[in-house]
């Protein structure tokens, strides 16, 4: 029976919002208990590289330097270096007079990089030239097969021309005469190589 004053069938509705769930929180848009909210993406923070790395190879019996001081032999690295450029070097026992047994180069380091340098400093030998014929406004001229290096000048030659090992060409000439070439002329370290030789000329 409708208790007095109620609407017929108001109650009865009320009972089954109320059991269904549509008067919960969840159906007034709120967080039902015991429920998770959507989880959301985490960002990590990735520190920013602050230095650089730097490696250096070299032969085994070279002395390697940074800035200027001895550091190791035959290789060394760094794996802090402060952005910048620094100076490597390498160097190995030589003769005396002989430039390409140090080799040094200039490097950029930047942060978060690796910057690898090989250096290979050379030992020399000694070729002398000896134009038993020599006159005046003779010359020579020593290039290195490779082309790396080259030596010229006038004749006769005092002592002999330092150089690094390795294959050379050597011509000679001197005015009224053909000129003498060798294309395959080896010199080995602290080895002298002697030349000697006449060139044809003509005759007065």
């Amino acid at each position: 029976l409708a208790l007095p004053g109620a609407l017929p069938g108001v109650a009865d509705s009320h009972r089954r919002d109320s059991a269904d769930g549509s008067d919960s929180a969840a159906g007034r848009g709120g967080v039902v208990p015991g429920t998770k909210d959507a989880e959301k993406p985490t960002t990590r923070q990735v520190a920013t590289p602050t230095t650089g790395k730097l490696t250096v190879s070299a032969p085994s019996n070279a002395r390697v330097s940074f800035n200027g001081q001895a550091v190791a032999d035959g290789a060394w690295r760094n794996d802090a270096l402060q952005p910048g450029e620094y100076v490597v070097g390498a160097s190995i026992p030589a003769s005396s007079g002989c430039s390409w047994a140090t080799v040094e180069e200039k490097v950029s380091v930047r942060a978060g990089t690796v910057r690898n340098v090989s250096l290979t400093p050379r030992a020399c030998g000694n070729i002398s030239i000896n134009l038993l014929n020599v006159a005046s406004g003779a010359r020579y001229t020593v290039v290195s097969t490779d082309d790396k290096v080259r030596l010229e000048g006038p004749l006769p030659l005092e002592g002999g021309l330092v150089v690094p090992v390795g294959s050379y060409r050597v011509t000679a000439q001197q005015p009224l005469c053909a000129a003498y070439m060798n294309e395959n002329v080896v010199v080995a370290a602290d080895r002298p190589t002697a030349l000697t030789f006449r060139v044809i000329c003509e005759r007065d």
